[in-house]
């Protein structure tokens, strides 16, 4: 849900997670083309309304990544 306005904003796709312990507990991993484009997404209120929509009810945290390193399997 919601690529169509992701894509457009600089969203390369992602994963979405669910606490095992929790399943109300979810965790979503967004990849983007650069950190401004991610930073203005989770500004956006786009997002805020999508996610009450969807019946988020506390604020998210948003944390910010980068790759440090890529083992091998």
């Amino acid at each position: 849900e919601h690529a169509d306005v992701r894509g457009p904003a600089g969203s390369g796709g992602g994963w979405v997670f669910r606490n095992v312990d929790d399943p109300n507990e979810v965790f979503i991993l967004l990849e983007w083309t650069d950190l401004e484009s991610a930073r203005q997404f989770t500004q956006s209120e786009d997002l805020r309304q999508t996610m009450q929509h969807a019946g988020v009810v506390d604020q998210p945290d948003a944390y910010f990544l980068e790759v440090a390193d890529r083992p091998p399997l």
